[in-house]
């Protein structure tokens, strides 16, 4: 039986709030700078956050579709995948050459771009009016029904677009999940996928705190939908994906 979908915003507002952190919307006082404003204040573990959600089906865009195809078919006649990799309407990317990934980056990347250049104003904004001068800048990324971005993908996106020429410095970590899409684990079990990536682990936000934000959202989120919700971490605290599993989680449409 499929569960029922959540208000992602209000539900992790709620949840920022029970984990001992501040909704700036609900708890600051007004100003003129509030809407530029990162979303999350973490004081104690003096992090800032933003969260931001992937909502655009690109599936259902016809120039998106032919943008797509047409790669494909420049990928076929270079030789540079073979058809099976690029046989269904998603492409999984485990194992493609750089040139297809820097394609991909620049057919999937626009709007999660857009969505970093503003959490990178936002979160900046928030440091500079609370005066947080030694904060770590935190990006929510929650996918909410964009099917044609797999895990793999979004990573390699997320993983060239933080590390490029510093164009978004007051981002030092990103979490990406999937409240209300399940997704087929290697182990055979099917979830939310919840996953963080550093632009540096020196400089990225600790590895404790992001772990027991996971967890702590897990058992939020599964009293939310009436499931329990398993804590599934495919980084460890190296920043590593040491098996790849990543590349074998799959979106599940409904």
């Amino acid at each position: 039986m499929e569960t029922q979908r959540i208000s992602i915003r209000k539900a992790f507002s709620d949840f920022v709030e029970e984990f001992g952190g501040i909704v700036t919307d609900r708890r600051m006082n007004p100003s003129a700078n509030m809407a530029k404003n990162a979303d999350y204040v973490f004081h104690e573990y003096s992090v800032v956050a933003e969260l931001k959600c992937l909502e655009e089906e690109l599936e259902g865009k016809q120039d998106f579709v032919e943008k797509r195809n047409r790669l494909v078919e420049e990928w076929l006649r270079k030789k540079l995948v073979n058809p099976a990799q690029v046989s269904g309407p998603t492409i999984f990317t485990k194992d493609f050459p750089e040139q297809c990934q820097r394609d991909l980056v620049k057919l999937y990347g626009r709007s999660i771009r857009s969505h970093l250049r503003s959490a990178n104003a936002q979160i900046r904004q928030s440091v500079h009016d609370l005066a947080m001068l030694d904060t770590k800048g935190l990006l929510l990324l929650a996918n909410d029904g964009n099917y044609a971005l797999e895990a793999h993908t979004v990573l390699i996106v997320l993983q060239r677009l933080l590390n490029t020429d510093d164009i978004f410095p007051f981002i030092n970590t990103i979490v990406y999940f999937t409240p209300n899409m399940k997704v087929h684990m290697p182990d055979g079990s099917i979830g939310p996928l919840w996953m963080h990536l550093w632009r540096d682990k020196e400089q990225g936000i600790p590895f404790k705190f992001l772990n027991n934000l996971n967890c702590g959202w897990a058992e939020f989120h599964g009293k939310l939908k009436g499931v329990r919700m398993g804590v599934v971490s495919y980084v460890n605290e190296e920043g590593i994906d040491p098996e790849n599993l990543v590349n074998e989680t799959k979106l599940m449409k409904r």
